[in-house]
């Protein structure tokens, strides 16, 4: 169940349902959290997509703290080129880039592309290229953005 509350947000945080979204993700980690220990890569894929809708709601600062916490479980328990990681990494760009950490954003979203490439869910590549493409945009960086426009 709190599997599906997950997809369920992260797909409501693309269609900008946000407060549905978020009320999802946080009965979510609940129940994953007392099902399943706090180290759980089922909690860290919660906190990613947790910390995907702040990006989605400019909340940088909690995505950041978000995806410090995935990153430590998914280090624990899966290799560095696993698509969950990526998508960690991905979110964790995103949050650096509203905060106009650019070059700490950049490494991350750049490492990031290989592995969402082998991601279940279909559009985590093309977000991917997306995010580069607005982190070159705010950095001013116009033909770096055009390399991965949408």
């Amino acid at each position: 169940m709190a599997g599906g509350a997950t997809n369920l947000a992260y797909w409501l945080t693309t269609a900008g349902e946000y407060d549905e979204a978020a009320q999802l993700l946080d009965e979510a980690l609940a129940t994953r959290r007392k099902a399943l220990g706090n180290d759980h890569p089922q909690v860290a894929s919660t906190l990613t997509v947790q910390a995907n809708l702040f990006v989605a709601r400019k909340q940088y600062t909690e995505a950041l703290e978000g995806t410090t916490e995935a990153l430590r479980i998914l280090a624990l328990n899966l290799p560095d080129d696993h698509w969950l990681v990526a998508m960690a990494k991905n979110v964790r760009g995103a949050a650096l880039t509203g905060l106009r950490r650019y070059p700490e954003a950049e490494k991350l979203l750049l490492a990031s592309l290989p592995a969402l490439s082998g991601s279940p869910i279909a559009d985590l590549p093309q977000r991917g290229r997306a995010r580069l493409a607005d982190l070159y945009t705010a950095w001013g960086k116009p033909e770096e953005a055009e390399k991965y426009a949408r």
